[in-house]
């Protein structure tokens, strides 16, 4: 039997066993995906001990998506330049990690809205490892300008000096910075990677930009997908912006994984309309 699962802290609002084993069932796949709750302090541990307690794959989220970086064997080469991993595989005893977020989110942010990055200006909340994986992406699409607004800026920068080059300028802000009302208005999209909004959350009831205009048909994209309408994206339908929901960033961050983890493409629509019909 194949073991899989996510590991992060706390796991309570996580989907991904529903559809991964979802997926294992409908391929007739002999396995388990289960949610690992693992805190920052279990996690040497646990990655020491994946080969003993034979799992073959995990997804990391939050908290772990930069610690586990000094656990694991290999790094494959974006997500060495992410600087974040969000998938582990044990290949007969060496563990390699990935990052399937760049991707997910670029799959999702088509899918749930067209966005051309062309000559286009984002903004994006955050700094933390899905914060590395949407700036990747943005840059890898021709994004012309990116804010990443962080409580503190130091994180920010750093992001910015790593990612930043000669056709994606970078700029890195503060939470209380002044000029942040501008900087929204002249965004077309604006994403909260922040844990901000989330059911279970520290602050679940944050909703980002109460306090900012932004302009007509501005795509709000909101990577926490629990509540499927956050307060972030009530806000942004609220200023007449677009709201898009992470929650096909997940599946299609997903649908890599498994197929890192088992050798076999996902059945992706299944996993789709399973997310689709849970009531969060």
């Amino acid at each position: 039997m194949i073991k899989l699962g996510v590991i992060g802290y706390p796991l309570g609002h996580t989907l991904s066993p529903l559809f991964q084993q979802a997926a294992l069932d409908y391929l007739k796949i002999d396995g388990q995906f289960n949610a690992i709750p693992i805190t920052p302090e279990e996690l040497p541990k646990f990655i020491r001990t994946m080969n003993k307690n034979n799992i073959k794959a995990v997804c990391v989220t939050i908290p772990h998506k930069e610690s586990v970086l000094d656990l694991i064997d290999e790094i494959d080469p974006e997500a060495l330049k992410i600087g974040a991993v969000n998938w582990i595989v044990n290949d007969e005893g060496t563990l390699k990690g990935f990052n399937t977020d760049y991707k997910g989110f670029l799959k999702s942010l088509e899918f749930e809205t067209g966005f051309e990055p062309n000559k286009k200006t984002a903004t994006i909340f955050g700094s933390g490892g899905s914060c590395k994986a949407v700036t990747h992406a943005l840059n890898l699409i021709g994004l012309s300008k990116l804010f990443i607004i962080n409580r503190t800026k130091k994180k920010a920068e750093n992001i910015a000096n790593d990612f930043k080059s000669e056709n994606f300028d970078i700029i890195p802000l503060e939470f209380k910075d002044p000029i942040i009302n501008n900087v929204l208005l002249e965004s077309q999209l604006i994403i909260n990677s922040t844990s901000l909004g989330m059911s279970g959350g520290p602050e679940p009831n944050n909703d980002l930009i109460n306090n900012y205009d932004i302009k007509a048909g501005t795509i709000g994209y909101d990577l926490v997908y629990s509540p499927k309408e956050t307060p972030f994206l009530k806000k942004i339908l609220e200023k007449k912006g677009i709201p898009a929901s992470g929650l096909s960033m997940l599946v299609f961050q997903g649908t890599e994984g498994f197929k890192l983890a088992t050798g076999l493409e996902a059945p992706e629509k299944l996993m789709l309309d399973i997310t689709n019909s849970i009531s969060l």
